[in-house]
């Protein structure tokens, strides 16, 4: 992103196409109430931190930390490679269970993390004066934040949007998908296809 900042390409709003990969924490509210801010706050230094290889193995980068999430991106067409949009997040959960004996002597517990991807079209723009960024205007981010809130009610640890699913290349993957309908989201007035994704059980003992 500096190197693109650098080259003033982001200097005028250009559309692209991205895929954003959203992961959240989950009961943050109740962890940050129990733990105060300075322990809540290592522990998301903690968490996050186990992210850094495996954003790199899938050749993605980290768009924005918020607090208790992280929003991840890749150009659409590499993003659709390889299974990384879900690698990403099922890595990074194992991560958390290898490190389940820390965690728990740290804080009490191991942390849970939901996720949802989704794509489409973007404005990229650099803004800023003193620090500058490449911002991502586009109704795509709303969409993906309102299909994670759906997580929960749907009883999934990570969800995609059929924008997403429908450019995968699903022959030798190591994921199921669910196909659970056609669902409106929050706030909006048509609804999107949604899908589950879970890995693939292995049958070895």
């Amino acid at each position: 992103m500096l190197f693109n900042i650098g080259l003033g390409k982001y200097h005028k709003p250009r559309y692209e196409h991205q895929l954003f990969l959203f992961i959240d924490m989950v009961s943050s509210t109740a962890h940050a109430e129990t733990l105060g801010d300075y322990r809540f706050s290592r522990l998301i230094q903690d968490s996050f931190s186990m992210l850094a290889d495996t954003v790199t193995d899938n050749e993605a980068e980290i768009y924005r930390y918020m607090g208790d999430a992280v929003l991840i991106h890749w150009p659409l067409e590499q993003g659709i490679k390889h299974d990384r949009c879900m690698n990403i997040y099922f890595e990074f959960c194992k991560q958390l269970k290898w490190q389940s004996q820390y965690f728990e002597q740290q804080y009490g517990f191991v942390p849970k993390f939901k996720a949802a991807a989704h794509c489409g079209q973007v404005v990229a723009a650099v803004v800023g004066v003193h620090k500058q960024e490449i911002s991502f205007f586009s109704d795509v981010l709303n969409t993906l934040a309102r299909l994670q809130d759906q997580c929960n009610p749907l009883g999934q640890r990570m969800l995609l949007s059929g924008d997403v699913v429908h450019r995968l290349e699903l022959q030798n993957s190591q994921y199921d998908l669910i196909n659970l309908g056609s669902i409106v989201l929050k706030g909006k007035q048509h609804p999107i296809e949604v899908f589950g994704a879970a890995p693939i059980k292995s049958t070895h003992s």
